[in-house]
Protein backbone atom coordinates (compact mmCIF):
# COMPACT_ATOMS: atom_id res chain seq x y z
CA UNK A 1 0.00 0.00 0.00
CA UNK A 2 1.54 3.30 -0.94
CA UNK A 3 2.51 6.02 2.28
CA UNK A 4 0.18 8.25 1.32
CA UNK A 5 -2.97 6.10 1.27
CA UNK A 6 -1.38 4.24 4.59
CA UNK A 7 -1.22 7.45 6.55
CA UNK A 8 -5.15 8.32 4.95
CA UNK A 9 -6.27 5.35 6.12
CA UNK A 10 -5.13 6.69 10.03
CA UNK A 11 -7.23 9.93 9.42
CA UNK A 12 -5.54 13.19 10.01
CA UNK A 13 -4.52 12.93 13.73
CA UNK A 14 -3.13 9.33 12.99
CA UNK A 15 -1.18 10.83 10.60
CA UNK A 16 0.02 13.70 12.42
CA UNK A 17 1.37 11.39 14.79
CA UNK A 18 3.93 9.38 12.71
CA UNK A 19 4.93 12.44 10.29
CA UNK A 20 5.59 14.08 13.94
CA UNK A 21 7.71 10.96 15.64
CA UNK A 22 11.45 12.06 16.37
CA UNK A 23 13.81 10.20 13.64
CA UNK A 24 16.49 8.40 14.56
CA UNK A 25 19.80 9.15 15.58
CA UNK A 26 23.25 7.60 17.31
CA UNK A 27 24.78 9.61 19.78
CA UNK A 28 28.23 9.17 20.59
CA UNK A 29 28.86 12.19 22.57
CA UNK A 30 32.20 13.47 20.28
CA UNK A 31 32.07 16.69 21.11
CA UNK A 32 34.04 19.19 23.86
CA UNK A 33 34.01 18.22 26.89
CA UNK A 34 31.59 19.98 29.50
CA UNK A 35 30.60 19.31 33.19
CA UNK A 36 27.34 20.46 33.39
CA UNK A 37 25.61 20.19 29.58
CA UNK A 38 25.01 17.12 26.86
CA UNK A 39 24.63 19.99 24.22
CA UNK A 40 26.42 19.66 20.82
CA UNK A 41 26.66 20.38 17.40
CA UNK A 42 24.29 17.77 15.50
CA UNK A 43 23.29 16.03 18.85
CA UNK A 44 20.09 15.45 19.94
CA UNK A 45 18.04 17.55 22.27
CA UNK A 46 18.59 16.58 25.67
CA UNK A 47 16.83 17.62 29.10
CA UNK A 48 18.70 16.93 32.20
CA UNK A 49 15.82 16.38 34.37
CA UNK A 50 17.35 15.44 37.34
CA UNK A 51 20.94 15.70 38.43
CA UNK A 52 24.06 17.76 36.60
CA UNK A 53 24.73 16.12 33.53
CA UNK A 54 27.74 16.47 30.90
CA UNK A 55 30.60 15.13 28.57
CA UNK A 56 34.31 13.67 29.18
CA UNK A 57 36.04 12.30 26.78
CA UNK A 58 33.53 11.18 24.33
CA UNK A 59 31.25 9.77 27.25
CA UNK A 60 28.14 11.13 28.50
CA UNK A 61 27.99 11.17 32.48
CA UNK A 62 26.76 12.42 35.33
CA UNK A 63 28.45 14.25 38.56
CA UNK A 64 25.31 13.80 40.80
CA UNK A 65 25.19 10.63 43.17
CA UNK A 66 23.93 7.46 41.35
CA UNK A 67 22.04 6.54 44.98
CA UNK A 68 19.69 9.53 43.14
CA UNK A 69 19.43 8.17 39.84
CA UNK A 70 19.93 11.35 38.01
CA UNK A 71 18.17 11.24 34.10
CA UNK A 72 18.78 13.08 30.78
CA UNK A 73 16.09 13.14 28.40
CA UNK A 74 14.71 13.67 24.80
CA UNK A 75 11.49 14.32 23.35
CA UNK A 76 10.74 11.50 20.93
CA UNK A 77 6.76 12.53 20.45
CA UNK A 78 6.14 8.82 20.58
CA UNK A 79 5.48 6.55 23.24
CA UNK A 80 6.57 3.47 21.47
CA UNK A 81 10.36 3.46 20.67
CA UNK A 82 14.23 1.26 21.25
CA UNK A 83 16.51 3.08 23.18
CA UNK A 84 19.89 1.36 24.02
CA UNK A 85 22.67 2.80 25.89
CA UNK A 86 26.05 1.31 25.83
CA UNK A 87 29.08 1.21 28.09
CA UNK A 88 32.49 1.04 27.97
CA UNK A 89 35.68 -0.74 30.45
CA UNK A 90 34.71 -2.72 33.29
CA UNK A 91 31.69 -0.36 35.04
CA UNK A 92 28.38 -0.91 35.87
CA UNK A 93 25.45 1.88 37.07
CA UNK A 94 24.99 3.13 33.24
CA UNK A 95 21.41 3.05 31.76
CA UNK A 96 18.55 3.84 29.92
CA UNK A 97 15.63 5.89 30.60
CA UNK A 98 11.63 5.43 29.19
CA UNK A 99 8.62 6.75 29.49
CA UNK A 100 9.55 9.59 31.64
CA UNK A 101 6.44 11.70 32.70
CA UNK A 102 8.81 14.33 35.23
CA UNK A 103 11.31 14.26 38.11
CA UNK A 104 9.65 12.09 39.92
CA UNK A 105 7.82 9.87 37.47
CA UNK A 106 9.82 7.75 35.32
CA UNK A 107 11.05 4.30 34.33
CA UNK A 108 14.80 3.02 33.74
CA UNK A 109 16.88 -0.30 33.47
CA UNK A 110 20.69 0.23 34.70
CA UNK A 111 23.69 -2.33 35.12
CA UNK A 112 24.80 -3.62 38.30
CA UNK A 113 27.48 -5.59 39.58
CA UNK A 114 28.18 -7.92 42.55
CA UNK A 115 30.10 -11.15 43.92
CA UNK A 116 29.51 -14.78 45.24
CA UNK A 117 31.95 -17.24 45.53
CA UNK A 118 31.39 -20.62 43.71
CA UNK A 119 33.07 -23.27 42.56
CA UNK A 120 35.42 -23.78 41.09
CA UNK A 121 38.31 -24.61 44.26
CA UNK A 122 41.33 -23.20 44.41
CA UNK A 123 44.76 -24.55 45.83
CA UNK A 124 46.58 -22.12 48.12
CA UNK A 125 49.13 -24.04 49.38
CA UNK A 126 49.63 -26.24 46.05
CA UNK A 127 48.02 -29.13 44.76
CA UNK A 128 45.29 -30.04 42.69
CA UNK A 129 41.67 -29.71 43.42
CA UNK A 130 39.31 -32.78 43.56
CA UNK A 131 36.21 -31.70 44.47
CA UNK A 132 36.41 -29.48 47.31
CA UNK A 133 39.54 -30.93 48.26
CA UNK A 134 43.02 -30.34 47.43
CA UNK A 135 45.51 -33.09 46.96
CA UNK A 136 49.37 -33.32 46.93
CA UNK A 137 51.87 -35.46 47.50
CA UNK A 138 55.91 -35.11 48.85
CA UNK A 139 58.78 -37.23 49.58
CA UNK A 140 58.97 -38.75 52.73
CA UNK A 141 61.60 -38.29 54.72
CA UNK A 142 63.98 -41.70 56.13
CA UNK A 143 64.08 -44.96 54.17
CA UNK A 144 67.65 -46.13 53.10
CA UNK A 145 71.05 -44.57 53.22
CA UNK A 146 74.67 -45.63 52.81
CA UNK A 147 77.04 -45.27 55.42
CA UNK A 148 80.52 -46.67 56.05
CA UNK A 149 81.10 -49.74 57.94
CA UNK A 150 84.15 -52.37 59.14
CA UNK A 151 83.95 -55.95 59.52
CA UNK A 152 85.05 -56.72 63.26
CA UNK A 153 86.42 -52.47 63.13
CA UNK A 154 86.19 -49.03 64.14
CA UNK A 155 85.14 -46.41 61.59
CA UNK A 156 87.08 -43.40 61.69
CA UNK A 157 85.70 -40.93 59.38
CA UNK A 158 85.59 -42.55 55.91
CA UNK A 159 88.62 -44.88 56.65
CA UNK A 160 88.01 -48.30 58.39
CA UNK A 161 90.80 -49.04 61.62
CA UNK A 162 91.24 -52.62 63.44
CA UNK A 163 94.47 -53.87 65.59
CA UNK A 164 95.60 -55.77 62.76
CA UNK A 165 94.59 -54.04 59.55
CA UNK A 166 93.43 -51.08 57.89
CA UNK A 167 91.47 -50.71 54.39
CA UNK A 168 92.18 -47.95 52.28
CA UNK A 169 91.44 -49.23 48.52
CA UNK A 170 88.95 -46.37 47.21
CA UNK A 171 88.38 -45.31 50.96
CA UNK A 172 86.25 -47.50 53.69
CA UNK A 173 83.97 -50.17 52.69
CA UNK A 174 80.26 -48.95 52.44
CA UNK A 175 76.95 -51.15 53.58
CA UNK A 176 73.39 -49.78 53.73
CA UNK A 177 70.93 -49.30 56.52
CA UNK A 178 66.66 -48.59 57.03
CA UNK A 179 65.12 -46.04 58.75
CA UNK A 180 61.67 -45.34 59.33
CA UNK A 181 59.94 -43.20 57.07
CA UNK A 182 58.03 -40.24 58.31
CA UNK A 183 55.76 -37.21 56.98
CA UNK A 184 57.32 -34.50 59.07
CA UNK A 185 54.86 -31.77 56.49
CA UNK A 186 52.12 -33.32 57.74
CA UNK A 187 49.96 -35.87 55.51
CA UNK A 188 49.41 -39.86 55.05
CA UNK A 189 52.40 -41.82 54.51
CA UNK A 190 52.09 -44.24 51.00
CA UNK A 191 55.46 -45.90 50.94
CA UNK A 192 58.00 -43.48 50.32
CA UNK A 193 55.47 -40.47 50.00
CA UNK A 194 53.47 -38.61 51.90
CA UNK A 195 49.90 -36.79 50.85
CA UNK A 196 48.30 -33.93 52.04
CA UNK A 197 44.48 -33.29 51.93
CA UNK A 198 43.50 -29.88 52.98
CA UNK A 199 39.78 -27.93 52.06
CA UNK A 200 40.27 -25.70 49.06
CA UNK A 201 39.08 -22.11 49.00
CA UNK A 202 36.18 -21.48 46.55
CA UNK A 203 36.50 -19.04 43.88
CA UNK A 204 35.01 -14.96 43.62
CA UNK A 205 32.57 -14.83 40.41
CA UNK A 206 31.76 -11.31 39.24
CA UNK A 207 27.52 -11.36 38.79
CA UNK A 208 26.40 -8.97 36.21
CA UNK A 209 22.56 -8.07 36.51
CA UNK A 210 20.66 -5.36 35.15
CA UNK A 211 17.60 -3.59 36.99
CA UNK A 212 14.41 -2.28 35.65
CA UNK A 213 12.88 -0.12 38.40
CA UNK A 214 10.57 2.91 38.25
CA UNK A 215 9.36 5.91 40.40
CA UNK A 216 6.75 6.80 40.94
CA UNK A 217 5.15 9.99 43.24
CA UNK A 218 8.81 10.19 44.12
CA UNK A 219 9.47 6.74 45.74
CA UNK A 220 11.82 4.39 43.14
CA UNK A 221 10.91 0.47 43.70
CA UNK A 222 12.86 -2.28 41.89
CA UNK A 223 10.68 -4.24 39.39
CA UNK A 224 12.89 -6.79 38.34
CA UNK A 225 16.80 -8.19 38.18
CA UNK A 226 17.81 -10.39 35.83
CA UNK A 227 21.06 -11.71 35.23
CA UNK A 228 22.99 -10.89 32.00
CA UNK A 229 26.18 -13.35 32.59
CA UNK A 230 28.72 -13.89 35.18
CA UNK A 231 32.19 -14.09 35.06
CA UNK A 232 35.73 -14.89 36.75
CA UNK A 233 37.06 -11.82 35.51
CA UNK A 234 36.32 -8.20 37.13
CA UNK A 235 36.59 -6.73 33.64
CA UNK A 236 34.04 -8.87 31.63
CA UNK A 237 30.77 -6.38 32.43
CA UNK A 238 27.58 -5.99 30.32
CA UNK A 239 28.21 -4.48 26.99
CA UNK A 240 24.38 -2.30 26.51
CA UNK A 241 21.26 -2.41 27.54
CA UNK A 242 18.28 -1.89 25.82
CA UNK A 243 14.36 -1.40 26.01
CA UNK A 244 11.63 -1.71 23.36
CA UNK A 245 8.81 0.06 24.46
CA UNK A 246 5.48 -1.59 22.66
CA UNK A 247 1.69 -0.24 23.71
CA UNK A 248 1.16 -2.39 26.76
CA UNK A 249 4.75 -3.69 27.34
CA UNK A 250 8.42 -2.63 27.63
CA UNK A 251 11.10 -5.71 26.25
CA UNK A 252 14.66 -5.45 27.79
CA UNK A 253 17.68 -6.88 26.56
CA UNK A 254 21.12 -6.73 27.25
CA UNK A 255 24.32 -8.77 26.70
CA UNK A 256 27.29 -9.19 28.10
CA UNK A 257 30.84 -7.49 26.54
CA UNK A 258 32.48 -10.95 26.21
CA UNK A 259 29.27 -12.13 23.68
CA UNK A 260 26.85 -14.90 24.88
CA UNK A 261 22.91 -15.27 24.76
CA UNK A 262 21.47 -12.10 25.27
CA UNK A 263 19.17 -11.59 28.22
CA UNK A 264 15.41 -10.65 28.07
CA UNK A 265 12.70 -9.26 29.61
CA UNK A 266 9.37 -8.27 29.26
CA UNK A 267 7.37 -6.12 32.12
CA UNK A 268 3.90 -4.89 31.51
CA UNK A 269 3.40 -1.31 31.57
CA UNK A 270 0.96 0.56 34.22
CA UNK A 271 1.87 3.09 36.73
CA UNK A 272 3.91 5.55 35.83
CA UNK A 273 1.60 5.61 32.54
CA UNK A 274 3.71 5.62 29.24
CA UNK A 275 5.37 8.96 27.96
CA UNK A 276 6.96 10.45 25.07
CA UNK A 277 10.23 11.14 27.21
CA UNK A 278 13.11 8.83 27.00
CA UNK A 279 16.73 8.89 27.40
CA UNK A 280 19.40 7.69 29.61
CA UNK A 281 19.91 6.99 33.56
CA UNK A 282 22.49 6.52 36.34
CA UNK A 283 21.59 3.90 39.35
CA UNK A 284 23.57 2.85 42.15
CA UNK A 285 26.42 0.42 41.59
CA UNK A 286 27.95 -2.51 43.61
CA UNK A 287 31.22 -2.51 42.32
CA UNK A 288 32.73 -0.60 39.79
CA UNK A 289 30.67 2.43 39.75
CA UNK A 290 30.19 4.33 36.22
CA UNK A 291 28.13 6.57 35.18
CA UNK A 292 29.87 7.05 31.55
CA UNK A 293 27.79 6.22 28.77
CA UNK A 294 29.69 5.70 25.49
CA UNK A 295 26.91 5.68 23.08
CA UNK A 296 22.67 6.11 23.02
CA UNK A 297 21.00 4.86 20.69
CA UNK A 298 17.30 6.04 19.61
CA UNK A 299 14.78 4.56 16.93
CA UNK A 300 11.18 5.07 16.71
CA UNK A 301 8.61 1.99 16.87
Amino acid sequence: MPIFNSLKSLGVLGAKRIMNKLGAFQDTFTRSNSANSLAGDGAASWTQLSGVWGVNSNSANSSTAASSYPVAVFDAKTKDVVVKSSGAGTGAGYGASFWVTDANNWWGVYTEKTTFNAAPYNCPSGGTAYGSNCNYGYGASGGPYAYPYCNAGTTFGAQCYNCCWVVVAGGAAWGFANAAYSCPSGGSLSGSTCYVTYGGTVSTWYKNDYKVIKNTSGTVTLVDTVNVGNSLTQGDSISYVQANTQPSSVIITSQMSTGGSVATSSHSAGTPDRSTLHGMIVGPATLSQTSETTTFDYNPN
